[in-house]
């Protein structure tokens, strides 16, 4: 006799977890395949390299597969689910920078994701969780791309930026600000000569230099004293 099955969705799962998911172990989790059909850009050429990007795969080896299609041929896609969104966006980047002359579509949507749940007492049905997953589609072309589409983005000029050490405003730098306001460290002597630095953003050069007049002009006068008392003692 097949047990039934009850269908629910994560949230309604969710509530019931703390009461009853101890008496469930996991299951079968069936993702929805990822399909040409189903990705939501138009402009899909007929040739393209798919890079399906998951939480556990390698940055260097998907770049390096990516690249060495890129100097052959035009497009690259990559797809990217859940966790590994953001790995897919940092490839799509890292890309970007070595290719200067790329177009971009970037379009969001959902993978539905099914999951169950089977009873580990006796009396209960199994759970069916249905849930939906982030997922990122990014198309990177060498060709130039529909601008009117949504989520388009021309080629950046990043020679600016690069070899001249200078941004766009005309600063050195991008910490410029810290750079003009910065001041060397500067050394100052003490009144046996030995050379002490200390942070000129802290102490002022200009007061040390009274302190360390108006200790030499005492010790002077002090040893002056000592030698006038010395003569009208003898």
């Amino acid at each position: 006799m097949q047990s039934n099955q009850i269908t629910a969705t994560f949230a309604q799962v969710s509530k019931l977890y703390v009461f009853k998911m101890e008496k469930y172990t996991k299951g079968k989790c069936i993702e929805e395949p990822l399909e040409r059909s189903r990705v939501p850009i138009d402009c899909l050429p007929e040739t393209f390299l798919w890079m399906k990007v998951k939480p556990n795969s390698k940055l260097r080896n998907l770049l390096g597969l990516a690249t060495n299609f890129l100097k052959d041929e035009q497009v690259v896609l990559w797809t990217g689910s859940g966790p590994a969104v953001i790995k897919a966006i940092s490839c799509a980047e890292i890309m970007k920078r070595k290719f200067n002359n790329l177009h971009q579509i970037t379009k969001l949507c959902f993978r539905k994701v099914t999951e169950t749940w089977d009873p580990i007492s006796d009396g209960l049905d199994e759970l069916v969780v249905e849930r939906e997953v982030p997922t990122i589609h990014i198309l990177l072309s060498k060709d130039a791309l529909d601008s009117n589409e949504l989520g388009y983005q021309p080629p950046g000029d990043s020679k600016a930026f690069q070899g001249s050490g200078q941004n766009p405003k005309g600063k050195n730098s991008i910490h410029s600000g810290r750079a003009r306001n910065y001041q060397p460290r500067q050394k100052k002597v003490t009144a046996t000569g030995k050379e002490v630095k200390f942070n000129s953003k802290f102490d002022d050069p200009k007061r040390f230099t009274e302190q360390r007049d108006e200790k030499i002009l005492k010790r002077k006068r002090e040893s002056e004293c000592e030698a006038n008392n010395g003569s009208l003692k003898q």
